[in-house]
Order: C-alpha cells, then structure tokens, then sequence
C-alpha cells in the first residue's frame, strides 16, 4: 500500500506541476537507528530551506519525513522507474538530511547502503524516459565516527587526501563530509546544508556552487569558535552536460491584461520583471506583457 501511494503522489505532483524543470525528493529523517542516538531537530530546516531553493529554480517537490528503510527503499525505487513524467523533466534531485554512517543513509529502523541508492538510478534501471538526464544527489549526513580536527598548514599544503572513486553515470553525488567523519549541524541546520540552498540560487554551473559552497565554508571554519565543527565536503561527478539550475528555471511567457479605461493603465501581471505594451482596440486599451520568471 505504501508503494502504491508513493507512485500516486508522485503522479499527482506531475500533474500539478507539468511545466517544472525536473523533480526533486528531499528526506529528512531526525532519528538513526541506535538507541541513545541525538534526534536531529534541525534537519526539518534542511527540508525546508531545500524545498524552497528547489521550488524556486521550479522544480516539483516531494518531501518525506522520518520514513523508515523499507519506505526509503521503495521510494528511491519509484523515483526513477516512474514512466509518467512530463517532456519538461530534465534533472531529477535527491536530497537526504539526517544520520547516517560509513557507507549507508539512517532512518529509524535501520540503514539503506548508498550504493544500492545509486543503483537504482543508473541509466540502465531507469525508466528510459529519463535515463539520460542527470540525476544530482545532496547528501548532508555524517559518514563515519571521526571528527575532522583542524590542521594549520603552509600555503600550497594539503590536509585533505585525495581518494579513488569509482564512476557513476550522469551522476553527481555531493557529500556535506569525506567518509568516515562526521557532520555537524547548528541552530539553523546542518552547516553544510544551510549554505548549499542559499548558493543553489547562485547564477553558476553546478560544479561550481560545490565549490563555492566549500570554499565559504572554509573561511567560516577559520573563526575559532566553527573550526571544532570542521568538514570538508566531497563531490563525485559523472555528469555529462553543464548544468546551471538559475538559467534553467528562467523562461518567457506572455499574458495580456485589460484596462477598463482609456486613460488609466493597469497591468495585472503577477511576473517580477515584464515589459508592458499597451495596445489601443475597440476603445480598450490591452496590455500585453513579456515577463521573464
């Protein structure tokens, strides 16, 4: 039953939303597993500041809070089988808050290993109406039991040690901490998180809000009082296309507006930026506006 519901919200929200650029899933799950574990209260920021940032780069949203492993399974299995997308989806975005540990996302009743995640959204097991596009994933969890300290290093040096990793196609997979440490969250959620849905309204190429989002980071983490709380975030791309989620969520559309009276013009168009051209017919004057969004 619980499948069946997941395929019908997920219908639903296309049906509403068929002009949207792609679909983004955002989990937030505040319990892990382990008794005695602390409940992340903030992580329902996380989702809040996620959603906006997606909905406003017009994307349809579909949030989903402390679910549990058999729910998260069969979601991120519904997510890229579904064959009822509209034309417009070109990304699909997964963004999970909460615990998690080496290798594997928390929930209450237990863990779900990424790599089994990212399997399910490999062109090969997608629905073929969008194996092709990129799937992007913003993981902002802990990844281990260590805790980053940090290290005064001369200028050119390196902290941080490089890893192999192996490809995943179209992916990008953006972690808010290297495996093996932890993250950490503050009053208005998780460090990384929180600075990640203020830069994705950023006019960049994905990519580079990673980075950016990094390198802010790394200047807060200079202050004393943040550099206990020190993560170094990880990405992984496969990606094969630029991807610059502003530039895509602008488009044009027009509408046109009546005045009631020759002399007094008003445009009733509700877009930020549009331009007004007033046309004179049949002793009305029409207002068609070209509004950019």
């Amino acid at each position: 039953m619980r499948y069946i519901k997941m395929e019908r919200d997920i219908r639903a929200l296309c049906r509403e939303r068929p002009e949207a650029l792609g679909l983004a899933v955002i989990v937030a799950n505040a319990r892990g597993p382990l008794r005695g574990q602390e409940v992340l209260k903030n992580v329902v920021i996380d989702q809040t500041n996620m959603k906006r940032a997606f909905e406003r780069l017009r994307f349809a949203v579909l949030c989903a809070t402390n679910i549990g492993k058999d729910a998260m399974m069969a979601l991120f299995h519904i997510v890229p089988t579904f064959s009822e997308y509209p034309p417009s989806y070109r990304r699909i975005a997964v963004v999970f808050a909460g615990h998690g540990e080496e290798g594997a996302l928390c929930a209450h009743d237990g863990t779900v290993p990424i790599d089994e995640i990212f399997d399910q959204f490999q062109p090969g097991n997608c629905h073929h109406s969008i194996g092709g596009i990129p799937k992007l994933f913003f993981i902002d969890s802990c990844r281990g039991k260590q805790k980053m300290e940090p290290v005064v290093v001369e200028r050119g040096a390196t902290a941080v040690p490089s890893k192999v990793v192996s490809p995943r196609g179209n992916i990008l997979v953006a972690y808010s901490t290297l495996e093996g440490y932890k993250a950490h969250e503050a009053e208005e959620g998780g460090i990384w998180a929180t600075e990640l849905s203020k830069q994705l309204l950023h006019d960049k190429s994905l990519p580079d809000i990673i980075v950016s989002v990094n390198q802010t980071l790394m200047v807060k983490f200079q202050n004393s009082a943040l550099s206990p709380y020190l993560q170094q975030p990880e990405c992984n791309l496969t990606i094969n296309e630029c991807i610059n989620l502003l530039k895509e969520s602008r488009g044009v559309c027009t509408c046109v507006c009546m005045s009631l009276c020759m002399r007094v013009y008003v445009c009733m168009c509700m877009c930020m930026v549009y331009t007004c051209v007033y046309v004179y017919v049949y002793g009305v004057y029409l207002c068609v506006c070209v509004c950019v969004w």
